[in-house]
């Protein structure tokens, strides 16, 4: 693996945790059997009123009380839980999460299944990341397949830690390369970069072949072009080249992806496709294509300078990291 491919899959992983915040690194585990905590006797509706009130810097304080009164805190939690509005029962769930308790697994579990309210189920499936217990693999992985974007969008997150079969890794690159929500294929994208870094490196491959390969010679400009993206994320050279070729024909939001990892991963190659999006109406498009003829030229690609200097738009200020959207 290249330099430069290295760059690129740790941005990647990057931009997969941007969301939420990392996983345990033994994610395969269950949580460890412990000794039955004392029940909390005291008062937590103050906690839940602040849970559920509108300032979010003192809803997170009443996540940290919470968390602070440990184990024994669950079961009061746990009945307070239906009977919340959304707000309380995402802290409640986030405050599950940190506990790392069964009987917290079990009701997670319920919870990513069943709440009516997007918001709830979405924390929910994330919350089961944090806690990477290997029960949650089989509903994540149906979650993927749920029509709302947002809750795909929690399950990528997860997958980045449950999703360990091989069906499950087929079906997040299938979306790397086909799901309509733009932000889920990115999403996605970056989920198998995290997993090829967590040890799955052999399945991804073969999810790839199967399901990506196919896809750089075949469909729109766009479905080429995220198809592109995921194989350059894995060291294809050619892929690179591809992405070279379609840069000028793709969506903006995908010029922005194709700039960014021209940048870390091209060559000489990708200094006159860069060049012509410098042109394109959208400034955010223009402002990627700067920085990666900035990240060209800081490694003494040839004409890379040359073209970012000519360049006499608006610049950004900072090194931009992987786009999102």
């Amino acid at each position: 693996m290249t330099r430069a491919t290295g760059v690129l899959l740790a941005a990647l992983a990057i931009l997969g945790c941007r969301r939420e915040q990392e996983p345990p690194p033994h994610a395969d585990t269950q949580p460890k059997a412990a000794a039955p905590a004392q029940p909390v006797t005291r008062d937590i509706s103050p906690h839940l009123a602040a849970l559920a009130g509108d300032d979010r810097i003192v809803a997170h304080d009443a996540e940290g009380a919470l968390v602070e009164l440990g184990p024994g805190v669950v079961p009061a939690l746990l009945a307070a839980f239906p009977n919340q509005p959304p707000a309380a029962r995402v802290g409640i769930v986030r405050v599950l999460a940190e506990l790392r308790t069964g009987e917290a697994v079990a009701a997670l579990m319920q919870s990513a299944a069943q709440d009516t309210p997007v918001e709830v189920r979405a924390a929910s499936l994330r919350a089961l990341a944090k806690l990477g217990d290997a029960r949650s693999r089989e509903l994540v992985t149906a979650a993927l397949d749920d029509p709302l974007p947002a809750i795909r969008w929690a399950a990528l997150d997860a997958c980045a830690t449950v999703c360990t079969a091989p069906e499950a890794i087929e079906k997040v690159a299938a979306l790397a390369v086909s799901d309509p929500d733009p932000t889920a294929g990115i999403m996605a994208r970056g989920a198998l970069t995290q997993l090829r870094m967590r040890g799955h490196a052999d399945p991804v491959a073969a999810a790839v072949a199967a399901k990506v390969r196919p896809a750089l010679s075949a469909g729109t400009p766009d479905t080429r072009a995220r198809a592109a993206l995921v194989a350059a994320d894995a060291g294809d050279t050619a892929a690179l080249a591809s992405l070279a070729a379609l840069a000028p024909g793709v969506s903006p939001a995908l010029q922005r992806q194709v700039a960014f990892t021209l940048g870390v991963a091209g060559d000489a190659a990708a200094v006159a496709p860069l060049r012509a999006l410098l042109d394109q109406q959208e400034q955010s498009v223009q402002q990627y294509a700067y920085d990666a003829l900035r990240r060209l030229g800081d490694r003494g690609v040839s004409g890379a300078q040359e073209a970012a200097a000519a360049y006499g738009g608006p610049k950004p200020w900072a090194p931009l990291g992987p786009p999102d959207a």
